[in-house]
């Protein structure tokens, strides 16, 4: 492109080497192409044949579209050859509207000296070649033609087109983006930034980022930031920034310096990923699990996990008082070998393999009693409280297990009392029965029977 005070338009050098032996250098203005055109052959001769090696698409064309001449470029680029060109009209290499009237578009451009057309140029093989051309009247040939200038401008579209999509991937980011001048100037947000930070793209313009400052970082944090990226290199971590409203929120941001051509920073770019959300639920986390540690190391019940290989993970010490392994001892252990008797572990085995699978099981959600097996190979009663927990796609399970060796040391005390009771009333030689609240017998001796004149307590009862 060129402009001076009278013109602007395009030029294009070329030199050429004529039969002679003379060496000819041309300064192509299409302006100046079009005077000499319509002044003599023999000059005409001479710019056909710059016409012919410049990269600019030249065609020319009667008042009936019937083409006379095209260059190299454009031969090239629609993949014609010169004779095949000069069978075709000028409509049929290029893509008018189809709203425009053909014979109309020629009427029009006898009556006028040059024309605008970006109608594209359509290859051999179908490809759309976008351009910007211009069309002057010219008398050559000993006839009126049309001359067309043009400039392929698909480059320059394809960029556009680069630059829209990139523009609307930033704009459609999650992440909100700034980008300063060298000075941390704001000039672009997208809508994420004010997701993020409750200004709007217009109340942050021309400002610096500082209007997040927290007040939260020392001096030193900012300074080191500054000395990084102004070294030319990307600073990345946590910041804690304050919000339109006055909220902190937490994001980790990234801040990279643009550099121009002569490698001096000219912009920063700088990404900021929300983390206030992961921050506090990670917080969270780690509330909940100092809760369980305290729970877990001060239950009573041995409290027991094992994961998707049957391999136990958390053995608390109640674990170890009840079956006598140190939780060194237990931890990556075979949990069935290790606390289930024997005889009991085919069966274990196979419900085991069903939980796994399914995260179905006849005990989970259940209390059940069982046997176990403590470190001495002695075996006693258990009631276990299984459940269990989805982690990473497997299913684990938690158990809670009691050792309820003394209630059954009870319960066998209470039942051979109980008998020796119910014998002594058998024996007895008076009557003695025992009933409800509602008054139903539920029990009588059989002297009461003998009394009453029964021969067996089922009559009674």
């Amino acid at each position: 492109m060129y402009k001076d005070e009278r013109h602007t338009g395009w030029r294009e050098n070329f030199v050429t080497r004529f039969p002679s032996g003379t060496i000819v250098t041309f300064y192509f203005n299409q302006n100046k192409i079009i005077d000499v055109l319509n002044e003599s052959k023999e000059k005409s001769k001479i710019i056909e044949k710059f016409l012919e090696n410049i990269q600019t698409y030249v065609c020319i064309f009667n008042e009936e579209g019937k083409i006379k001449f095209v260059n190299k470029a454009l031969l090239d680029d629609l993949g014609y050859t010169l004779s095949e060109v000069k069978k075709l009209k000028v409509f049929d290499l290029r893509k008018f509207d189809k709203a425009i009237d053909l014979k109309e578009y020629l009427r029009n451009l006898q009556y006028k000296d040059v024309i605008d057309c970006n109608a594209p140029y359509i290859s051999k093989t179908g490809q759309i070649i976008w351009v910007k051309s211009k069309v002057y009247k010219i008398k050559l040939f000993g006839e009126n033609n049309f001359a067309s200038f043009s400039q392929n401008i698909n480059y320059e579209i394809e960029t556009e087109q680069i630059l829209q999509l990139q523009s609307a991937a930033l704009r459609a980011t999650v992440d909100g983006i700034i980008i300063t001048d060298k000075e941390g100037n704001i000039l672009w947000v997208n809508p994420a930034f004010t997701k993020l930070t409750g200004y709007s793209k217009h109340e942050v313009l021309r400002k610096n980022p500082r209007i997040l400052n927290s007040g939260l970082h020392p001096k030193e944090f900012y300074e080191n930031l500054w000395k990084t990226i102004l070294s030319g290199k990307v600073w990345k971590g946590k910041i804690k920034n304050k919000r339109k409203d006055g909220s902190i929120y937490i994001e980790e941001m990234s801040i990279t310096p643009i550099l121009d051509e002569n490698e001096k920073i000219k912009n920063f770019i700088a990404i900021k990923h929300d983390k206030t959300a992961e921050e506090e639920a990670f917080r969270e986390l780690k509330v909940s699990e100092e809760k369980f540690k305290v729970i877990t190391q001060n239950a009573i019940e041995a409290i027991i996990t094992m994961n998707e290989n049957g391999k136990i993970t958390m053995w608390n010490p109640s674990a170890t008082k009840m079956f006598g392994y140190t939780e060194k001892e237990a931890l990556g252990k075979d949990l069935h070998l290790l606390i289930v008797p024997e005889k009991y572990r085919d069966v274990a085995y196979r419900g085991l393999n069903r939980f796994f699978k399914t995260g179905e099981g006849k005990v989970i959600g259940k209390t059940i009693e069982l046997s176990g097996l403590k470190k001495s190979n002695e075996v006693f009663p258990v009631e276990l409280s299984l459940s269990k927990v989805l982690i990473k796609d497997k299913w684990n399970a938690i158990g809670i297990i009691r050792d309820i060796s003394k209630r059954k040391s009870y319960e066998m005390m209470l039942r051979d009392k109980e008998k020796r009771f119910e014998d002594l009333i058998r024996l007895a030689t008076v009557g003695i029965y025992r009933f409800d609240r509602k008054g139903k017998i539920l029990m009588i001796n059989p002297a009461l029977v003998r009394i009453l004149g029964y021969t067996d307590e089922r009559e009674i009862l």
